[in-house]
């Protein structure tokens, strides 16, 4: 299995979670096969279906019925569809069309296991479709009469041939014996009185087998009846809008599943926890969901909604990083992200204020010497601090670049003035000292700073501190980018002690549904609770060392 793989097997839940994430892109597919479907269909030209019924007899050729067998449906169906049937409809109807293209509406199907075919027919006028089903009825038992009468014609001419040359012949020996009497020829007029009966016998046989041939039943009323005429049809079979709509429905359905599915495979986003936890080979710390509303995002939510279930959700990081300080004994931690964007920075923040309530004694440090930004959070200005504090090797008192975040036991260090080069900056001892300084102050020291992926600073810091947290987006973060990033956290030896999963819309991703701070707080209360911006104080680090 690939790193960047879920590792928990597939059942019919991952199913019916790709579905229910994926249900717009699925409804879409299928509106628009339905809309398709049905506005072809109504561009299409009405066609009309009529049907007759035909029951098929055999035909007796002969007196002996008890030996006709019974009529073969499929060859009979054949018949009706066949160019000479179709010739003498074409003459009955008279509207000026080849047998051939009058074949082209026909359809010929025997009904179930019964004798009896339908005959069908479809035109776009609704009277000739039934005409022309009427006429291929009626003219294919016609047609068939007209078989079975040439039939009995071919078997009885050559009997009757025969009958009339013996009868001929017996008018000659006739007169012949009455000449031999006359002239008291008795010995002639015996012997041919002898041939005339040896005639005789000869035409009673053939006379038989004449009788043999002839059919007992007049074959003008055999062969079988229309049991049911065709009516005439109201609606159209063709478009059948109904049918069509069903039949779309289907197909869109599938092909959205199909469609859902693909996309759903291409994803390479983080589904659930279980494969943020896989990729990263860490805990998962926490997970926070996606902010109520817009809002101001230049307040932390800690202070904006401190009872919304974001708020909640940094309270458990709050425990889970008390617990990992707890088992690993460390102070200082660095918060990245794999690339920009991820809410490293809004967490770092949330995070540090969360501490600081618990009674947590904690300094952020700006450590984002290219974009800083945590300092908005709480209204500080960035003119003097870390860039400035590790550029100048004269400094080693951090008392003036520790402000006073507003908030007990919260204090923060401003990134200062961005430098030309802050990637030599971050690898200069001075980093080292830095935060050696501020352990010895702080129970917790948290560093924000760039993503790791875009440029080294994060992981020049991370090398210094030797623990990271990972903070990924769980609509932006695509595994094989977070697969890089531990990749370059393991490469320089830093021990991710866990990750954060950011940003989670269960509305958009419902691949994780577990959403407990909204169950027991239900909607989020808005609160203003203020971080005094705008009027924070300076205070030197060391006077408020001394006070504690």
């Amino acid at each position: 299995m690939r790193e960047n793989e879920a590792i928990h097997p597939v059942n019919l839940r991952d199913y019916l979670t790709v579905l229910r994430a994926r249900r717009w892109t699925i409804l879409g597919v299928t509106v628009v096969v339905v809309a398709a479907v049905l506005g072809y269909s109504y561009l299409q030209t009405p066609r009309y279906t009529a049907s007759a019924r035909v029951l098929v007899k055999p035909i007796a050729t002969s007196g002996n019925e008890a030996f006709v067998p019974a009529p073969d449906l499929q060859t009979e169906s054949q018949v009706v569809a066949s160019k000479p049937v179709a010739t003498m409809v074409a003459r009955r109807l008279r509207i000026g069309r080849s047998p051939d293209s009058l074949l082209g509406g026909l359809s010929v199907t025997p009904v179930g296991d019964s004798e009896v075919l339908s005959v069908s027919y479809t035109s776009t006028d609704p009277r000739l479709a039934r005409a022309a089903a009427e006429a291929f009825a009626e003219d294919y038992l016609t047609y068939r009469r007209s078989q079975a009468e040439a039939q009995v014609r071919s078997s009885t001419e050559p009997v009757k041939a025969e009958i009339g040359r013996l009868e001929h012949g017996l008018s000659r020996l006739s007169d012949r014996i009455q000449q031999a009497r006359g002239a008291g020829d008795d010995a002639l007029a015996t012997k041919l009185e002898s041939r005339r009966n040896t005639l005789l016998a000869r035409l009673g046989v053939l006379q038989q087998r004449l009788d043999d041939a002839r059919p007992s039943a007049p074959l003008s009323s055999s062969g079988g009846q229309v049991i049911r005429p065709a009516s005439l049809p109201t609606l159209p079979s063709s478009p059948n809008y109904r049918n069509n709509a069903v039949l779309a429905l289907l197909v869109g359905l599938i092909l959205g599943v199909a469609l859902a599915t693909l996309r759903d495979r291409m994803d390479e986003r983080f589904r659930n926890r279980d494969e943020l936890v896989a990729v990263f080979g860490a805990a998962l710390l926490a997970t926070i969901p996606k902010y109520e509303g817009s809002g101001n995002r230049t307040k932390p939510e800690l202070l904006k909604h401190p009872h919304a279930r974001a708020s909640e959700a940094y309270r458990s990081l709050r425990t889970s990083v008390e617990f990992v300080r707890a088992q690993r004994q460390v102070k200082s931690i660095v918060v990245t992200s794999p690339v920009a964007g991820e809410g490293k920075t809004v967490t770092v923040a949330n995070l540090g204020i969360a501490l600081a309530q618990a009674g947590t004694k904690t300094v952020l440090v700006s450590a984002d010497l290219r974009k800083p930004t945590i300092e908005r959070y709480f209204g500080l200005s960035n003119d003097d601090g870390l860039s400035c504090w590790l550029a100048d090797q004269s400094r080693h008192d951090i008392d003036p670049i520790v402000w006073n975040a507003g908030i007990p036991n919260l204090e923060l260090v401003p990134s200062g003035p961005v430098p030309p080069n802050p990637a030599e900056l971050l690898a200069s001892h001075r980093l080292r000292e830095l935060i050696a300084k501020l352990e010895e102050t702080y129970a917790v020291v948290l560093l924000d700073t760039p993503p790791l992926l875009p440029v080294a600073d994060a992981a020049i810091i991370a090398s210094r501190v030797g623990e990271a947290i990972v903070v990924v987006n769980a609509s932006r973060t695509r595994k094989p980018t977070a697969v890089h990033a531990r990749e370059e956290l393991a490469r320089i030896g830093v021990r991710i002690v866990g990750t954060v999963f950011n940003d989670l819309d269960p509305s958009v991703n419902p691949y994780d549904q577990q959403d407990y701070y909204a169950d027991y707080y239900g909607k989020p209360v808005a609160t203003d609770g203020s971080n005094g911006s705008g009027h924070h104080d300076k205070k030197r680090s060391w006077g408020i060392l001394h006070r504690s």
